[in-house]
């Protein structure tokens, strides 16, 4: 590690670690579910009037619930569901972008 960069460079490694494992738990729950199941996941419900943020504060999903939630509706949409780089890129994509 370069002189100067003990401490930040930790910090991007921990970063680094943190985003690749999340995306791995994203993949692997996402895998889990299409191996088990062939229908969609259970939808949240909510009212005509509520705010999808609305139910999501109600319904509180852990932070991998609702990481894998995001990236399944995002692949589902682009017609290549089936490919797991999809998910994996969505996954890294909705983590860098969130921290």
């Amino acid at each position: 590690m370069p002189a100067g960069q003990g401490g930040a460079g930790r910090a991007i490694a921990d970063s680094h670690r943190l985003r690749m494992g999340l995306a791995a738990l994203a993949y692997g729950l996402l895998a889990t579910h299409a191996a088990v199941a062939d229908d969609l996941p259970s939808c949240l419900r909510r009212v005509v009037e509520q705010a999808p943020q609305e139910v999501l504060l109600a319904v509180r999903p852990g932070d991998e619930e609702l990481l894998a939630r995001l990236v399944y509706a995002e692949a589902r949409s682009t017609g290549f569901a089936d490919d797991p780089r999809v998910a994996r890129g969505i996954a890294w994509g909705a983590m860098n972008r969130a921290r």
